[in-house]
Parts: structure tokens; sequence; C-alpha cells
């Protein structure tokens, strides 16, 4: 678990510069300010070597992450 210290610096990090961070839930439990924003539209692409292409655990990730990037699209449609 992150002590106040890592907290206070990610977050003078965040506050500073155009970066963001996605933190553990232990790290907002002790008490860094969570902002939420919009985000601009942007498209998800998924990369891999070709020889990993029929490789069965990286075929069983890739699969997962669309679906989860189409589930996100159809319910922020609603």
């Amino acid at each position: 678990m992150p002590d106040k210290a890592g907290t206070a610096w990610l977050a003078a990090i965040v506050a500073s510069t155009d970066l963001i961070a996605t933190p553990y839930q232990a790290t907002l439990a002790q008490g860094a300010v969570l902002r939420l924003f919009a985000l601009p539209a942007f498209t998800v692409k998924l990369h891999w070597h070709a020889r990993y292409h029929e490789e069965a655990g990286n075929r069983w990730l890739r699969g997962v992450c669309a679906h989860l990037f189409r589930q996100k699209m159809i319910n922020s449609a609603d």
C-alpha cells in the first residue's frame, strides 16, 4: 500500500503536468483528490507481434479487450 508521501508525490505530478494517473483504490483511501473529467473521443487499437497472433493466451486477452471496449461503446451510445 502506498504511503502518504507517495500519494502527495503522485498528486503533485498530476497537478503540474498534462499527465493522468490511474491509482489503486488504496491510494484514494489515503485522501488523494479524485477529479473526473470527460476525455475526447479516441480510437482504441490493439497491436501485437506476428509470432503471438495464434498464441492462445494472447488471443484470449485480445478478445477480452475487444469485448470490453465494444461493451463500453454500446453503453455510451445509450
